[in-house]
């Protein structure tokens, strides 16, 4: 799953019927943002058109009004989300961002007697977004799905007068003047696969097909792409103008791209027993893992590689290229972030519970393995760039027997300055240059 994306927590009371699993069901495109224009370079007041049926839910018109979330020291090079006032440690549905020294956080916390979501510039210290559903509330919920550094997208059934259909909307930290904007939904469309990219959206099906569907088109949303087997569509990313996914068959894997216009095109097919999925791209370089010996009974591949290139949307533009082996030994599942010429991967293997956080240099393979401080264990990783990376950080089994965490509830988020980290623990193997390790499309 894309990074953050964390199971909806217990509630502390039944009236709050919020953000549950059931949000698969009935899903609604939609777009719906009203962003008068503030001063210059400053944060945008936003406002939702929520729906009259959805009692409880506040949207705040000026979100910029309050503090922005506080960081407390953990060791050197090291900060932790502190918890504010009424909220402790009760993190959920986070979600990061980082290109050209922004840096962005979202997340959902219980705070008080109601639910808090917010989006954050950590760059300069400013909220951007600022919800809150109070406890009891009926009729409504709001979650976010996605997080880029010029806007984000939402999903919930709270806006354009409806409370049954549920929509995905985007709200921009950039521009001025969104309409609101709903769109037939593709028939079982699911939000939890849902990507946010300049000027339209995306979102997979029942599994077997892509759609996309521009802000400002009042058009039904198109079929990117339709599997021609039993291959389901998985791990979507935005990479520049296309959309980038996987095509996933028990152990087959391909890598596929997908442009405004064109037909999808797969980017790299390996050979029989063999798998290429879970992109990640910063808008230049992409990443991808590539499994070879697949074995059947475990599931899992007896090896698999990390991959780069620069990033391309045709086979024949791709420059493939080996950094390192892969401690994961799978490719149905991703959790990963790239960008400052870096990778950050919580790399599973099957039958663990809990991943390793590994950072790779794209330039030549050089690699981190980052502990997790004693008694916790890694989440999912959230951004990285030149000079920072930051990481979900899960609590120990304790906290939740003691009920201080509901299920899918995070303990913190932890932001750690790269030349912190010291020199790296494997020393960069794999020149520059194409590896013939990696298969490109094979006819």
């Amino acid at each position: 799953m894309s990074p953050g994306r964390s199971l909806p927590p217990r509630w502390p009371t039944r009236g709050l019927v919020l953000l549950s699993l059931g949000l698969v069901l009935g899903v609604l495109w939609g777009l719906s943002s009203r962003i008068a224009s503030s001063r210059p370079g400053g944060p945008l007041p936003v406002s939702l058109p929520v729906s009259p049926g959805c009692e409880g839910l506040e949207v705040d018109p000026r979100p910029q009004r309050h503090p922005a979330s506080s960081w407390r020291p953990c060791g050197d090079g090291c900060q932790e989300l502190s918890p504010a006032p009424g909220s402790g440690h009760r993190y959920f549905a986070l979600f990061g961002a980082a290109r050209d020294g922004t840096r962005l956080l979202g997340y959902s916390r219980m705070r008080d007697a109601s639910l808090e979501l917010r989006v954050e510039n950590l760059s300069r210290g400013q909220v951007l977004f600022l919800a809150r559903v109070l406890e009891g509330a009926k009729g409504c919920d709001l979650r976010l799905r996605e997080l880029r550094t010029e806007g984000a997208l939402f999903e919930g059934n709270a806006v354009d007068g409806r409370t049954h259909p549920r929509s995905l909307f985007g709200v921009s930290f950039e521009d001025a003047g969104a309409s609101p904007q709903v769109w037939p939904r593709p028939e079982g469309a699911s939000p939890l696969d849902a990507v946010l990219g300049p000027g339209w959206m995306a979102s997979t099906t029942t599994r077997r097909r892509v759609w996309s569907a521009r802000w400002e088109d009042d058009r039904a949303p198109v079929e990117a792409w339709s599997a021609p087997d039993r291959s389901v569509a998985a791990h979507l990313t935005v990479g520049g103008d296309a959309l980038l996914f996987s095509a996933l068959d028990e152990g087959r894997a391909s890598l596929w791209s997908w442009r405004e216009g064109e037909p999808a095109r797969p980017l790299v097919v390996p050979s029989a027993g063999g798998g290429a999925a879970c992109p990640r791209t910063d808008g230049e370089h992409l990443v991808w893992f590539e499994g070879h010996g697949y074995d059947a009974e475990r599931h899992a591949f007896t090896r698999m590689d990390l991959m780069t290139s620069p990033l391309a949307h045709h086979a024949e533009d791709l420059r493939p290229r080996r950094l390192r082996a892969s401690r994961q030994d799978f490719l149905t599942e991703v959790s990963a972030v790239v960008g400052g010429g870096h990778a950050l991967h919580l790399e599973t293997r099957r039958g663990e519970s809990r991943g390793t956080l590994v950072l790779t240099r794209l330039s030549d393979g050089a690699t981190w393995h980052l502990p997790p401080r004693p008694g916790f264990h890694w989440g999912s990783p959230l951004y990285v760039d030149a000079e920072e990376l930051a990481v979900v950080e899960d609590a120990p089994e304790q906290a939740f027997t003691a009920g201080e965490l509901g299920p899918g509830e995070s303990w913190t988020v932890v932001r750690r300055t790269l030349s912190s980290l010291g020199p790296p623990d494997v020393e960069p193997v794999t020149p520059s240059g194409t590896d013939a390790s990696c298969s490109a499309v094979s006819q």
